[in-house]
């Protein structure tokens, strides 16, 4: 059962690994045309897109692809296995608190994981390709972007899982797309006209967004590449309100998980 749950997690990081490659080596490029640093392609490959005048849609769409797919791919493990134990594991309300806990662990574990190799990976592609590192400005970018990456994609995963338990990976992906991308979206369409910045909060998609926060590095020879930041828009808060989603939505669905029968709350 162990090998066979670390053969798919290795499966799933080789698969998302690709896509990364695919979407983000054209960076690499313009970071060596342009003389840019280590830390801007840190930033074009996981800093999120920045706001423009204009709505600019491929660079929403090279932000997305890549993120939906983590979500998409981190999909439907709660409920397979849910599936597979529920006869045996959930007979007491102790046994179903304790899978539940350990499952969420686990998750949150494949997501951090997976970044640190996704981070690992662009290093090794940005001294590969000669660029320049500044290690004060890395160091203080490098955590807050690490966090606020994993927060988000590993909140997002575990709504896909609970709502794919009753609903099905399919409608439940099409509503994580909805809750993901069409508040990014209104954001990017609505700035230029309103200040958002403390709702930006709210908006859990939003906390993601390292280049939109007003205490994020200044690299000035790359400034051009990235919009000014949005004042009041902090990382600090960002990161607590990204735990505080994550604690609030466990717990809800926990109330939920423990006091209903397996048969409710999985779709045969």
């Amino acid at each position: 059962m162990k090998l066979r749950r670390l053969n798919h997690l290795l499966y799933r990081y080789i698969l998302i690994s690709f896509v990364f490659l695919i979407l983000y080596l054209p960076n690499i490029f313009l970071c060596r045309t342009q003389n840019l640093n280590l830390e801007t392609y840190y930033l074009l490959n996981f800093g999120g897109f920045y706001l423009s005048k204009s709505f600019d849609i491929v660079e929403v769409i090279k932000f997305l692809v890549p993120n939906l797919f983590i979500i998409y791919m981190f999909s439907e493990i709660m409920r397979s296995e849910c599936i597979i134990n529920y006869v045996y594991v959930f007979i007491r309300t102790s046994k179903k608190q304790k899978w539940l806990f350990q499952i969420t662990i686990r998750l949150f574990i494949y997501i951090a994981t997976l970044y640190i190799w996704l981070f690992l990976l662009t290093l090794i592609i940005g001294k590969f390709a000669g660029l320049p590192l500044e290690l004060d400005s890395f160091f203080k970018m490098i955590l807050p972007l690490y966090f606020l990456n994993v927060l988000t994609i590993f909140e997002f995963v575990f709504l896909q899982n609970i709502l794919s338990m009753k609903n099905g990976s399919a409608l439940a992906f099409i509503l994580i797309v909805i809750l993901y991308a069409i508040p990014l979206i209104a954001v990017s369409l609505l700035q230029q006209i309103f200040s958002l910045n403390i709702i930006l909060y709210f908006i859990l998609p939003a906390n993601q967004m390292y280049l939109w926060h007003a205490d994020r590095i200044n690299i000035s020879e790359a400034e051009s590449f990235f919009s000014s930041p949005l004042s009041g828009f902090f990382l600090l808060n960002s990161l607590l309100i990204l735990f505080g989603f994550i604690v609030v939505s466990y717990h809800i669905y926990r109330y939920r998980f423990i006091r209903k029968d397996m048969i409710e709350l999985i779709k045969e």
